[in-house]
């Protein structure tokens, strides 16, 4: 493999945890958010809104990512990072860190669903 392709991946599969940590942390933040804030004040409400549109924007990009980059980290996964840990004795390290994504990533999807049906409730009863 050469260098450049090596980092273009090391980059790749960085980027990818990164957006599967803000999928979750955005879906984290807005349910707390919604807890702490009294949404009956109309600022807050405002607020919330505001920070959703944003929100949103950062998590549906991190969706895409997690796609995409996801797509490429699963085709190399064998010839780049498992023959890595292999070698360096880290498969329980490896092996540790998928299961801990793929619980932030089925988590973040899950706590954003419910924010947006919180969001919902919340517009029909204004």
């Amino acid at each position: 493999m050469s260098p450049l392709l090596a980092v273009f991946l090391m980059m790749n599969n960085y980027f990818h945890d990164v957006a599967t940590a803000m999928l979750f942390a955005c879906s984290a933040t807005m349910l707390i958010f919604l807890d702490r804030l009294k949404l009956s004040c109309p600022d807050s409400a405002a607020f919330i809104k505001t920070v959703y549109g944003r929100m949103s924007k950062v998590f549906w990009f991190s969706v895409i990512w997690v796609i995409a980059g996801g797509t490429i980290r699963f085709g190399t996964l064998y010839s780049f990072e498992w023959k890595n840990a292999v070698l360096k004795g880290h498969t329980d390290g490896l092996i540790a860190k998928y299961v801990i994504a793929s619980i932030m990533l089925i988590a973040g999807i899950a706590l954003w669903s419910v924010v947006r049906k919180r969001l919902r409730d919340l517009g029909s009863k204004s």
